[in-house]
């Protein structure tokens, strides 16, 4: 396992201990290619120009030590022709420095093509005090079906209790 994702994803062991959370990591969450050990084609959509170096560490340590193809995107800058289509991408993963609830962060039409790709869709998400429910619903309109948190996994259905993420791994 890769630094990213041992980074998102937590033990199995500790899941097996949890009825209602099932702990994934971005091999299981991603499709059915990553089984084989094929590489996936990974969109990433991160502030790779964000001001604290920790985060911009984060996103290259995704992308530099995931054994998949990791192109990273920073919709924060690139606002025009967005296209994000299954031809050229298996998953899309949302880095926890693009804030889902601002137009700033995830312009609407990027928001758009992020709802109209069939594949996975993960949130890699922080802070998750802030304005959760409306996080939450803002990720079930994006189709997220799977979020890696930083919670404890005896606090994940606390926090996202909510009917419209039941079907969402965590």
């Amino acid at each position: 396992m890769s630094v990213a994702e041992r980074d998102t994803a937590m033990s199995l062991s500790q899941a097996e201990s949890r009825e209602s959370i099932r702990i994934v990591t971005v091999d299981e969450a991603g499709c059915k290619g990553a089984a084989s050990g094929s590489r996936l084609r990974v969109l990433l959509l991160a502030d790779d120009r964000h001001p604290a170096d920790v985060v911009v560490d984060h996103i290259r340590s995704i992308e530099s030590h995931s054994r998949h193809d990791v192109t990273v995107r920073n919709p924060i800058r690139l606002r025009r022709g967005w296209s994000v289509s299954n031809r050229h991408f298996d998953v899309v993963i949302i880095h926890y420095s693009i804030r889902i609830l601002r137009e700033y962060f995830l312009p609407d039409r990027v928001a758009a093509a992020i709802r109209a790709f069939h594949g996975p869709k993960i949130q890699i998400i922080q802070d998750e005090y802030r304005e959760i429910d409306r996080t939450s619903k803002a990720m079930a309109n994006l189709g997220v079906s799977t979020v890696f948190s930083s919670l404890e996994p005896d606090n994940i259905r606390r926090v996202y209790h909510h009917d419209h993420l039941a079907n969402v791994h965590f």
